[in-house]
């Protein structure tokens, strides 16, 4: 049974799970070390038998193939496999390889070719399985995933490519393919952004924005340090902004917002950051309805604005977010100014006019705005009233608030009539009087229980 399972191991048709590997199985897989890539070529030979014995004739292939087995062998030096086990799982994974990829242009020696996908691609996938199946605990299992993962991209079945990427970084989280496959990912989500139809039951699929967006939430949240996190906020955030432009949906609109933020306030060190500040000050300018309006998404774009010129002021940019510091505050102060015109003209009230005629001078004393509201407070002062309208024609004018109008009615009552003691009144005097405590012990505070001071 022993040389059974010896055999087996040997033409890597069995490959035994890490817990189950006993002392003997460890060293007669570290018995043979594992040559560097400049020995790859002895063993070349070796290999191409066994690729061409699954997939043919090599041919236009073979260079292809050759450099993809030559990288397997040199990333395979750090595993302790046994050298016949590794032979065997590079034969098969470039086997798969080679019916996943053919050439589609070649000069007349043969060279220079470009390869696409084959349409072998469903057999390749079964091929890859084989060597996840064979080798689940080695990194020929990850790599044999992650080439699944390509093929699925490149023939638009996003969702199981997706699926895949997941699978790889939960089962395989030390691989060195794993930055690979998050590229694979950002690549399909840049298709679904572009407009790319993913395919299913082997036609193409109705287009999914949401599906898009969820794509960028699962892949930075597998890797969310990575180098590629920055760009997938940013470009979530692109996406979900030009989705609130195009159906105006309010939602998609704070999902770019979340995601401008969320880019700003992680990777604060990313390139990318000054164009996100320049972003989330143009998407909540975009929300502001008018002057007539609440000026909240107004107020938070000219901060962002602000920000940007006063972080980076080297920037292209900094001019133009400056210039649209000025326009914003000007579109207070007329905010500003449509208040005070509220309480002058329909609410009769002088006070309030004044208080918001003033707030339009502060925050742009150099607009048409401020200009207004100058005038409007001197007529004020010479206690010039706002012409009748048509409302104040027909009922009369607005009634003037009075001083008293803002005081707390309650606090004009006396103590004793809202159900308190004053200081003068002969109750509290008598209880004041009745719980002072004796001379000769004005400095004790504390007493035993029990004792009465």
């Amino acid at each position: 049974m022993k040389a059974f399972a010896t055999a087996l191991l040997a033409t890597g048709l069995l490959a035994l799970p890490a817990w189950a590997e006993t002392a003997d199985a460890k060293a007669a897989a570290v018995a043979a070390p594992l040559e560097n890539a400049a020995g790859f070529d002895a063993r070349w030979a070796e290999l191409v038998p066994r690729i061409e014995g699954r997939v043919g004739p090599l041919g236009e292939r073979e260079a292809l193939v050759r450099a993809y087995a030559e990288g397997l062998w040199a990333r395979s030096r750090n595993w302790r496999l046994a050298d016949a086990l590794c032979l065997d799982a590079i034969a098969r994974l470039a086997g798969a390889y080679s019916l996943q990829r053919e050439p589609n242009h070649a000069d007349a020696a043969g060279e220079s070719a470009l390869y696409t996908l084959s349409g072998d691609c469903d057999a390749a996938r079964s091929a890859y399985e084989a060597v996840i199946v064979a080798f689940p605990t080695t990194l020929f299992a990850a790599e044999a995933m992650y080439q699944q993962c390509v093929i699925l991209a490149m023939t638009r079945r996003f969702e199981d490519a997706f699926a895949r990427i997941r699978a790889l970084v939960e089962t395989y989280p030390g691989s060195d393919r794993i930055a690979d496959a998050l590229t694979q990912g950002y690549m399909i989500a840049e298709m679904g952004r572009q407009g790319v139809r993913p395919r299913k039951f082997g036609m193409p699929w109705l287009k999914d924005r949401k599906a898009v967006l969820r794509f960028y939430d699962e892949l930075y949240a597998m890797a969310p340090q990575s180098a590629i996190a920055p760009r997938v906020l940013f470009q979530k955030g692109v996406f979900a902004s030009e989705i609130a432009t195009e159906i105006f949906e309010s939602e998609r609109t704070q999902e770019a917002i979340d995601a401008f933020e969320q880019l700003i306030s992680v990777h604060p060190e990313s390139p990318l950051v000054p164009e996100a500040y320049l972003r989330l000050a143009a998407t909540y300018e975009s929300l502001c309805p008018g002057a007539d309006w609440d000026q909240v998404s107004t107020r938070r774009a000219l901060n962002y604005y602000t920000d940007f010129y006063t972080l980076y002021p080297e920037h292209p940019q900094a001019e133009f977010a400056y210039n649209r510091t000025e326009e914003l505050r000007s579109l207070i102060a007329q905010n500003r100014l449509s208040v005070g015109d509220f309480y002058y003209v329909r609410r009769n009230n002088m006070r309030s006019a004044l208080v918001f005629y003033n707030e339009a001078l502060t925050h742009a004393p150099d607009s048409p705005a401020a200009d207004e509201a100058r005038r409007r407070i001197e007529k004020i002062r010479r206690g010039e009233r706002a012409e009748l309208t048509f409302i104040d024609w027909l009922f009369g004018r607005y009634p003037a608030p009075r001083t008293k109008d803002f005081a707390d009615a309650p606090s004009q009552q006396s103590l004793e009539e809202m159900g308190f003691r004053s200081a003068e009144s002969p109750e509290r005097a008598s209880d004041s009087e009745d719980k002072k405590p004796p001379v000769n012990d004005s400095r004790r505070v504390f007493t035993e229980p029990g004792e009465d001071l």
